[in-house]
């Protein structure tokens, strides 16, 4: 049986990636932003999701 700590390592590891995956969409939005180009906004954020699932 696992330990309440163990538990809490798994979540903290969990968050964490969960955590950088939205830090890279936030950034590829921004950098879409700054250009205007709003298809490459939408490309970039699409990228990132399909390369997480």
């Amino acid at each position: 049986m696992r330990t309440r700590a163990e538990e809490l390592e798994d979540q903290i590891k969990i968050l964490t990636e969960e955590r950088r995956h939205l830090q890279e969409t936030y950034e590829a939005i921004m950098a879409g932003a700054w250009t205007g180009d709003e298809h490459s906004v939408e490309a970039r954020a699409l990228a990132l999701d399909s390369k997480i699932d």
